[in-house]
């Protein structure tokens, strides 16, 4: 007994510094990613905006995957829907940078609106519900004169300012969302969701309000993804029906949350990157590639919540990461 003391101190002071290390890591990364803008060439700018949109929807979605339980295939829809609301609202004579957040509150309202049907529903219906909010938004867009491509003309008229805008709002996007994952794990709504996928009647029993933290969760999500897809459309100065090419979109997202796992947040972040980097060194076969990544992405989420990464990491000679556990 007197033996083993000192040995579990030894190996909870090794956990403390491994945590330590890992989240020096993740700061040096973010500060590095977030002042992009400031030292980086364009070449670099555009991969760098690249990877921060590919972080916040997946950062998010992932989060959604883990802590509600909705595996939410329509994220094309409602970055379509972020595109078109942009041009809506520039159109309109919203400032340009206005309208990219006024995109994420028109998303927000289409996933507050469609709630009720989403989250009411078992996992796999709630999934296919969630597809279905995506794609009834691309017919309403396609069947309502607007299939032909539009020019943000409030966007053009940033002239060679827009790169410079598009970074420092990706900057935004992509830190905001782990801001806000990492904020609401730690919050009472994160808790109350870990409580109710440990024990979905003692959660029910104790009035924790597991609905209310489920909806929060789905409206954000979607939130943030339509302000992505508002972004990208910013940086082309365009927008058309290609927005909501699932390609672009849900592939990525399937490939990256697999590859990472859902119960961490250094998981979707590793992935990402990886994603991004591969695509760059892949050049030419980007819809091969974008497919095959989603299938590994798949193979992942198949094997466990902790994807790829979970089942690598477990084999590598390092201290092993305290789990995660979300609800559901």
């Amino acid at each position: 007994m007197t033996g083993t003391a000192p040995v579990a101190g030894r190996a909870e002071q090794a956990g403390v510094l491994h945590g330590r290390v890992r989240l020096a890591v993740m700061a040096i990364l973010i500060v590095g990613v977030g002042t992009t803008p400031l030292w980086s060439s364009t070449s670099a700018a555009r991969v760098v905006v690249d990877l921060l949109v590919l972080v916040a929807i997946t950062q998010l979605w992932s989060y959604l995957a883990g802590a509600a339980g909705i595996v939410w295939l329509g994220v094309n829809g409602i970055a379509g829907v972020g595109a078109y609301a942009l041009w809506f609202l520039g159109d309109r004579g919203v400032n340009p940078v206005l309208a990219v957040g006024g995109a994420g509150l028109v998303a927000g309202v289409v996933a507050f609106v469609s709630a009720p049907l989403v989250l009411r529903l078992p996992s796999g219906l709630a999934a296919a519900a969630a597809w279905i909010v995506g794609q009834a938004a691309f017919e309403v867009v396609t069947h309502t004169g607007r299939s032909e491509g539009r020019e943000l003309t409030s966007v053009v008229e940033l002239g060679s300012g827009r790169d410079e805008v598009v970074s420092w709002l990706a900057v935004v996007v992509g830190v905001g969302a782990l801001a806000i994952v990492y904020a609401h794990r730690h919050s009472l709504g994160g808790l109350t969701l870990v409580a109710s996928g440990d024990d979905p009647d003692t959660a029910h029993a104790l009035g924790l309000r597991v609905r209310r933290a489920r909806r929060l969760v789905w409206v954000v999500a979607v939130a943030v993804t339509g302000t992505a897809g508002a972004l990208t459309a910013f940086r082309a100065a365009q927008v058309s029906p290609g927005a909501f090419d699932p390609s672009g979109w849900t592939l990525p997202v399937l490939a990256v949350a697999g590859i990472g796992g859902v119960g961490t947040l250094e998981g979707p972040l590793a992935a990402a990157i990886l994603y991004v980097l591969a695509r760059e060194v892949l050049p030419g076969s980007s819809g091969a590639f974008q497919l095959g990544a989603a299938l590994v992405g798949v193979a992942g989420l198949l094997w466990g919540a902790d994807g790829w990464w979970g089942s690598v990491r477990q084999r590598l000679p390092l201290p092993q990461l305290p789990r995660r556990r979300f609800g559901r």
